[in-house]
């Protein structure tokens, strides 16, 4: 039963006070049709929003089932409206953006009921109201009657135990009203029904008992309850004074009963709209302003895009420093020989001031720096020996090859190449070309120093498989088997070529034309403006015979370079003999062996290489690891190593240090050191340098400390110096870009601020649009948080949709940029958004929106249900 004890109502402002209700004491019964006439603004509408739990009464109390409501929180409204109320209103309050059915299931999904149980429950509503077949229509599809039972079947579908109507023929014309009115009289049977009406007539028809209010004041009750009808369950407080008793008899007064309220609402759960029917609802919402959407979302993703952009572009380009760094380091590792210099000490050293010397002085005098004095006496003093035994050893048991793409070790072998002769068969050994095309005699030795400007012709390749299948494409032929010595690659440049000097050195192209040009221009230079004589031309021309093998005819068409196709290559085979095998004993003593390049000797102590494939550099990749054109494996030096210990004149050498096995007489330990030299010999255990290939500039940093934790508790000449000629050239480039990366994401970043800005606007209009929404959720049962959380899932889609199209018109505009960066900068694939980033800016977009709509779904939430339901 449904009590109101003295309830009153007053709208109070800051000029003065208007009492809508004035001490009404009214009880209902559970079952009976109640109309409540009066003229307007008698306090009808006020009395049924109180009953409804939409407005709270100023004084007074309203018992449900006997339970006091003075202590309910919002919560237990919520619960109240959800549970026991339905609401029928005069202007129907649809939702317009749901369906029919999803209008009737609000309530239950209120109220927790599953997607099955309340899409059948809604159902069954509808066709108990004569709507069966309009389920999936909108309400503008339908009639004010039709529209009018809808409101009905959302009132009844969760089986409350009071139907609140107010006015609801008033927008209907007279058949319409009727059916209307037959449908809550049926209601009525079961429930109660409570009508507020200004039509007498209507009330007569069909109520089974009239309330009539004047001025706030309950003036008429046709059917009053009675003392018997009573169950007052009320505090034990307020029993005495109660004004419902007072009212009635004596002697029909009823024994109070003192319940708590948790007893009472012990099985209501309480309503809760789970976010999921919160982003449905604003889903629904927004895909009726798709237009209006679509342009917020684009405005959004403004600041997005430009974020994205950035992030594309210092994403592709730290990818490509990377990949720079990784071949960079590839060709400039961490050099550690047997013997260098402390360049770091002698800078410090050089750099520091004399401590006796005053700067700016007065004196007329002029001393002496003595600089260059200086520099000697550093360069002497700072050259120091590495002990790289002990660093191998130390390497190998610590480095993190995670870290590192490889460790080469060099061991100063003396390597000779062979090339033989497909017609007679004789082997002639390889030489610098620049040896024989700039004498000495003209260049004072320079030829020397410009062939060390020269790429080596023959290089071993890391010993790492995967690095150089990243850095070089495979044309023709198969990769070299890591673990056969006798098997080579040879590289060609981006344009599939072989530089001349290579040709020249592996006996490919005839060098006689360029000598004999390079002769006759040294010559020119000696003979200026003067015809040279014919007995020196005759000279050259020997010179060239003897030094190429070949007569040469300087009148003859000169050949153009020639073409080789990659089978011509891959048949191709040198011959590599260490330097020792070039002596032989002659009494007693070592000496060079005229004969070491006969045939036999070649085939007892050589190896022959064969070019398995043909290689050349990926596109993109800035430079690879094989510094020769001619690429050999790690097992070839190995094997070198190993021949060493079959060798009778290095045996000799080191059985005997101090005399010399070229001379036979005593030497120095200088002299057994060349000899050594000379001869190549080396211990795989003990190199000659040590070359550390780090993965990237940070791990170049990781090698450093570990070569510092060598260090550590050494003194200073057993410690490691190091050489590193691109320490932080590549490092620099990478701050560089980072900094303009955050400046430019920082400007941006405020685009993106202002469009959360508008989108927290929008979102405001959008509650100003959704009010009396806002007010038919509130009357459902809905909570303030629930009403929150529609507009924050609102505005979560919309920084969805702005974050998805901000990452879509990035990954498209990153296609011209790429081609535009191509176009001029011959760099692959730059701008790449990584999918991370991707999901962060999503991410991010969805959290600033979020943030933007904060303030306006609060101000949704304390919106007055009352008010907000009169909106239009």
């Amino acid at each position: 039963m449904l009590v109101l004890n003295d309830v009153t109502k007053t709208y109070a402002s800051s000029d003065f006070s208007v009492q809508a209700l004035k001490g009404v004491s009214l009880a209902f019964r559970k079952n009976e049709f109640v109309a409540i006439l009066g003229q307007s603004g008698c306090g009808k509408t006020t009395l049924l929003n109180i009953i409804g739990g939409l407005d709270r009464y100023t004084t007074g109390d309203m018992l449900i089932e006997g339970v006091s409501t003075k202590k309910y929180k919002d919560r237990d409204w919520d619960t109240y409206r959800n549970h026991t109320v339905g609401f029928v209103f005069q202007s129907y309050n649809l939702i317009p953006h749901q369906t029919v059915l999803g209008n009737v299931e609000l309530a239950l999904t209120l109220s927790g009921v599953s997607l099955k149980e309340r899409r059948e429950r809604a159902a069954k509503a509808l066709e108990k109201v004569g709507l069966g077949e309009h389920l999936k229509k909108r309400p503008n599809q339908l009639s004010g009657g039709q529209m009018q039972r809808v409101a009905i079947a959302r009132a009844l579908v969760n089986d409350p135990a009071v139907i609140l109507a107010d006015e609801p023929t008033g927008a209907l014309d007279t058949e319409t009203s009727v059916q209307v009115m037959d449908l809550l009289k049926e209601v009525a049977k079961d429930r109660l029904v409570i009508m507020v009406t200004h039509n007498p007539d209507l009330a007569k028809e069909y109520a089974t008992r009239i309330i009539t209010l004047s001025d706030g004041l309950v003036t008429g009750d046709s059917h009053p309850c009675s003392a018997d009808e009573l169950q007052l369950v009320q505090s034990e407080e307020e029993r005495l004074q109660s004004p419902v008793e007072q009212k009635l008899p004596k002697e029909e007064s009823v024994e109070v009963v003192k319940k708590p309220v948790k007893e009472k609402n012990a099985k209501k759960k309480k309503a809760k709209m789970s976010f999921f029917t919160a982003l449905r609802l604003s889903l629904r919402n927004l895909s009726t302003k798709k237009t209006r959407t679509a342009l917020v979302s684009f405005a959004g993703s403004i600041g997005i895009i430009g974020i994205a952009l950035i992030l594309s572009l210092s994403s592709g380009f730290q990818n490509y420093i990377d990949n720079v760094q990784r071949d960079t380091l590839s060709n400039y590792p961490l050099e550690i020989t047997s013997s260098t210099v402390d360049f770091a000490s002698m800078m410090s050293a050089m750099s520091t001031p004399p401590a006796s010397k005053e700067k700016y002085p007065d004196s007329e005098t002029v001393t002496v720096n003595e600089g260059l004095k200086n520099i000697t006496n550093l360069a002497v003093s700072s050259v120091k020996t590495n002990d790289l035994k002990s660093l191998k050893t130390y390497l190998e048991a610590n480095v993190d090859f995670s870290k590192v793409s490889a460790i080469q070790y060099q061991y100063g072998l003396q390597l000779r190449y062979l090339k033989k002769d497909k017609t007679t068969g004789a082997y002639s050994e390889m030489e610098d070309p620049l040896m024989k095309l700039i004498p000495s005699s003209v260049t004072g030795g320079s030829s020397s120093m410009l062939s060390s400007f020269l790429p080596s012709v023959f290089s071993e390749m890391l010993d790492n498989q995967e690095l150089l299948q990243k850095q070089y494409d495979l044309l023709d032929g198969d990769w070299a088997n890591p673990n056969a010595a006798d098997e080579v690659m040879i590289v060609v440049d981006q344009y599939n070529q072989i530089s001349d000097y290579t040709l020249y050195y592996l006996g490919l192209m005839d060098l006689a034309p360029l000598l004999y040009d390079s002769y006759m221009f040294a010559l020119q230079m000696q003979y200026p403006g003067q015809e040279i004589p014919d007995s020196i031309k005759e000279e050259i021309l020997n010179m060239v015979e003897k030094e190429t093998g070949t007569a040469f005819d300087p009148t003859a068409p000169r050949p153009e370079a020639p073409t080789f196709t990659f089978r011509q290559l891959l048949e191709e085979e040198f011959t590599v003999m260490q330097g020792y095998d070039f002596y032989h004993k002659e009494n007693g003593v070592w000496v060079e062996n005229p004969n070491a390049l006969d045939s036999q000797n070649v085939a007892s102590k050589s190896t022959t290489l064969k070019i398995k494939g043909i290689l050349r550099l990926k596109e993109g990749v800035a430079s690879g690891s094989i510094t020769g054109a001619i690429g050999y494996n790690k097992a070839l030096t190995k094997k070198m190593l190993s021949a060493q210990s079959n060798s009778q004149i290095i045996s000799e050498q080191k059985a005997n240090s101090s005399v010399s096995v070229f001379t036979g007489e005593a030497c120095t330990p200088q002299d057994y050191a060349e000899n050594l030299t000379t001869l190549g010999v080396a211990s795989e255990d003990t190199p000659s340098a040590i070359y550390i290939y780090p993965t990237t500039f940070e791990n170049k940093d990781y090698v450093k400390g570990l070569i510092n934790t060598y260090n550590e508790g050494k003194e200073e000449e057993d410690q490691i110096i190091y050489s590193d000629l691109v320490d932080s050239l590549m490092g620099s480039v990478t701050i560089i870009i980072d900094v303009i990366s955050y400046v430019l994401i920082a400007f941006v970043s405020i685009s993106l601020i202002v469009s959360s800005i508008m989108i927290g606007i929008i979102t405001y209009i959008s509650v100003l649009e959704r009010t009396k929404e806002i007010g038919v959720l509130r009357s459902l049962g809905a909570s303030k948080r629930d009403i929150s959380n529609v507009f924050n899932a609102e505005t979560l889609i919309v920084g969805f949709l702005s974050g998805i199209l901000g990452i879509a018109v990035t990954l498209l505009l990153n296609i011209p940029i790429n081609l535009i960066i191509n176009h001029f900068a011959e760099i692959g694939t730059v701008a790449s958004l990584p999918v991370g980033g991707a999901i962060i800016l999503v991410g991010i977009s969805m959290f600033l929106t979020f943030i933007a709509g904060l303030i306006p779904s609060k101000i949704a939430a304390k919106k007055d249900p009352v008010v907000a339901l009169r909106t239009e």
